[in-house]
This record gives C-alpha cells, sequence and structure tokens, in this order.
C-alpha cells in the first residue's frame, strides 16, 4: 500500500484522487433559491427570515424555560444567582487536568460553582430534596433521578440545535459533538 508502486492498491488510490478532483472542482446542483426580499427556497420548503428568526427565538425560549424551572430547580427553591457575563475571565494556555473557566481566579463568582446544585438538593426541607430522596430511609429516588438526566439530555438536544443552527456556517458532528468547557 506504499505509493508508487504498480500494486492494484496504488491504482485503486489513484482512481479515488482522480475522483475526489472532478468531486472539487465541479459545480453541483443547487438546492437554494430566494423569492421577493426575504422568503428563502429550499427544496420543497419555503420560510421567511422572519419565520427562521421566530424558530430560534421559540427555541432558546424553549431551551431556557427548561433549563430554569427543570433543571436549576427555580419553580422549587427561588432564583439562579446572576452570572457576571462581562467579567468571566478564560486562560486557554491552562492544561492542567480538569481545569476549566469558571475555575479563573479573575471572575467573581456570586456562589460556589461546583456544589451549589447539589447544595440545593441536599438542603433539608426542601421541595428537591423530597423529589430525589426518601425521608424516611434517606435512598435515593432512582426513577426520579432518570427522568431529570433526560430532562438534561433533552435541553442539551435543544442546545445543539441551537448552536448548529445559529452559529454562523453550520458545524458538522465531530466539531458540535466535541465542544468541552473542561481539560
Amino acid at each position: 500500500m506504499v505509493r508508487g508502486t504498480n500494486s492494484p492498491i496504488q491504482w485503486l488510490l489513484d482512481l479515488r484522487t482522480y475522483g475526489l478532483k472532478i468531486h472539487y472542482n465541479s459545480t453541483t446542483i443547487g438546492h437554494v433559491g430566494w423569492m421577493n426580499q426575504d422568503q428563502l427556497l429550499y427544496q420543497q420548503f419555503n420560510f421567511t427570515m422572519g419565520d427562521f428568526r421566530g424558530f430560534i427565538h421559540g427555541l432558546i425560549s424553549s431551551a431556557r424555560q427548561i433549563l430554569h424551572n427543570e433543571l436549576l430547580f427555580t419553580v422549587e427553591n427561588g432564583s439562579v444567582p446572576a452570572i457576571p457575563w462581562q467579567a468571566i475571565y478564560d486562560d486557554p494556555t491552562e492544561t492542567a487536568h480538569g481545569w476549566n473557566f469558571l475555575k479563573d481566579t479573575r471572575t467573581p463568582w456570586p456562589v460556589e460553582g461546583e456544589q451549589w446544585l447539589i447544595g440545593r438538593v441536599r438542603q433539608h426541607g426542601s421541595p428537591v430534596r423530597q423529589r430525589f430522596i426518601e425521608s424516611s430511609a434517606g435512598r435515593l429516588r432512582m426513577a426520579a433521578i432518570d427522568a431529570y438526566l433526560q430532562r438534561v439530555a433533552y435541553f442539551r438536544e435543544k442546545l445543539a440545535i441551537a448552536i448548529h443552527v445559529s452559529g454562523g456556517q453550520p458545524a458538522r458532528a465531530p466539531e458540535l459533538l466535541s465542544i468541552r468547557h473542561c481539560n
């Protein structure tokens, strides 16, 4: 399988290379068209840019509602601490295992981020604790935990769609699924 030999594999590699050259140097049939000022036509679908913006706003609103009401328990336990968006720092040169932007000492966080959510679950007498922990035996309610994790997965799906659709050029699956916040 070494290039430059006259083997059958070399012949297959040459054919593949030639086919890829033709593929990448030829124009393909277009499917996207415009009508009027802002109506987009794609194969059998048509929508306006206002419709698209409405879809994105609805998606973000739905994801925000799931995050606040179902994942962060703002309905049962009050509000979420304010995030200092303008004062978030990150050090992309930091290579320590487990390091992320939440650990950057320059960012003034209002709460301890790694323990904040579990602290809400462990708080005695809270409705969140009653949802996940049996008060008499102190055992975990596995069905409730499974349902919570399903909602986390559903939220992540909505977030992935929002990133994919509204982030400029659509990302390929490996790019989209490799986004991480932690080393």
